[in-house]
């Protein structure tokens, strides 16, 4: 099943503190500035499609399911 979700800053904020991630770790992880990741969440920049899948890699790494 595919999931299709608008992916915006908010979200974005709301995924990373779901994961208990900081700005900074979240950066680390998807290998860009807490700068960039600061500016997407607040919707100051529109970041390119390859950041937002290493960005959405990381924040749903931990939520795979698995097939019984």
């Amino acid at each position: 099943m595919v999931i299709l979700m608008a992916i915006t800053g908010t979200s974005f904020k709301k995924l990373r503190r779901e994961a208990g991630l900081t700005q900074k770790k979240l950066a680390q992880l998807a290998g860009v500035s807490q700068a960039h990741i600061a500016k997407i969440e607040s919707g100051k920049v529109d970041p390119r499609l390859s950041t937002v899948n290493r960005i959405m890699q990381v924040l749903t790494e931990g939520k795979k399911r698995k097939c019984k």
